[in-house]
């Protein structure tokens, strides 16, 4: 037989005597009371003198706790209440000590989050993240809130979140070099036009928007860095389609295109037309295509590697009816200075 520890435990029955041996609780007794604790009432009566035994008084599911710890029936890992919403019903789930199983829904979570946000050029509101998540609102909002610690999301004054520029590191990673060198071609088509000017890569079928110069105009058009746009309807995406080959071309486009306006080409025929006018002359337009009063040109390069990236000029349509033709010829320049430089660079050869 093994030493036997005694122990006590506070229970909300009482307190007790808890014997353990090998780690497992072999007995629990009320606690007796010796000669140090503080003595008892007494009461005389008739002659007699009452006295309450010398040991503690429990409740008898503190007698029986021994029983319950041990019972075959008892709940085998803890309980952690997730998500309480007082006007709705109380969720429970098992989980481990660790709280690994709470953790990977946390992240499941953030990651719908993230997906959600990144088709949102404007960006989304927690009751609009939660409404088509199907995330409670309090745990949207605490969720993007952490993100946006990371700089993975950014909060704008709208009171709407928007993908940050420290998702956007992660995710074109890979292409980080070729965004480097071009970045600079970039500012410099922004300064010359005073106009917004974006840089995108392909991305799971979407241009996405990886770095920007925006426009010194109070009148000024800006996509949000981190924004996935469609291919079929902005410069951008065009430019992108047009660096594949026909067959890669057909495999990203959806089957479907949607139209954005009353100018989007919609139909695949006319789209491919499209795309190969852009191979030809090296530059893609959006007039009106993707949203009503705004134009854009842009092109594409490709470094020595096979990446490639476009970049393009985005205006107002007022503006791009006044001065396309410069418009045209500073996007074409930008293009043909940072291919140059490129394939110029041991990166880009």
């Amino acid at each position: 037989m093994g030493h036997v520890e005694r122990l006590t435990n506070c229970t909300t029955g009482g307190p007790v005597f808890v014997d353990v041996e090998d780690g497992k609780i072999v007995r629990m007794t009320p606690i007796d009371l010796d000669d140090d604790d503080k003595g008892d009432w007494s009461i005389e009566a008739r002659g007699r003198t009452f006295t309450p035994p010398r040991r503690t008084t429990l409740s008898p599911h503190a007698v029986a706790q021994k029983s319950m710890v041990y019972s075959p029936k008892r709940i085998l890992t803890p309980l952690k209440r997730v998500d309480f919403d007082p006007k709705g019903e109380r969720k429970v789930e098992e989980t481990t000590n660790d709280g690994r199983r709470d953790g990977i829904q946390v992240i499941a979570r953030a990651a719908e989050v993230l997906r959600l946000l990144s088709t949102e050029v404007d960006g989304l509101s927690p009751q609009e993240l939660a409404g088509r998540s199907g995330i409670p609102r309090p745990t949207v909002y605490r969720i993007a809130r952490a993100l946006a610690k990371e700089d993975f999301v950014r909060l704008l004054p709208s009171g709407k979140f928007v993908v940050g520029p420290g998702l956007m590191s992660v995710a074109i990673s890979s292409r980080r070099d070729i965004r480097h060198e071009v970045s600079p071609f970039l500012k410099q088509l922004s300064n010359e036009l005073d106009e917004t000017a974006d840089l995108a890569v392909l991305y799971a079928g979407e241009a996405l928007y990886v770095d920007q110069y925006v426009s010194p105009h109070v009148r000024r058009i800006v996509a949000h860095i981190g924004a996935r746009l469609p291919l079929h309807c902005t410069a951008s995406g065009k430019a992108l389609l047009a660096s594949l080959s026909p067959e890669q071309m057909e495999s990203v486009l959806p089957d479907k295109l949607e139209p954005m306006t009353v100018n989007t080409i919609s139909d695949r025929e006319r789209l491919r037309e499209e795309i190969q006018r852009v191979r030809l002359t090296g530059l893609s337009f959006d007039l009106e295509e993707y949203a009503e009063g705004v134009a854009a040109v842009g092109s594409f390069v490709r470094d020595g590697i096979g990446d490639v990236v476009s970049l393009a000029a985005v205006v107002p349509m007022v503006r791009y009816r006044a001065d396309s033709e410069s418009i045209v010829a500073a996007v074409a320049r930008t293009r043909d200075e940072a291919q140059a430089a490129l394939l110029s660079t041991p990166h880009g050869g």
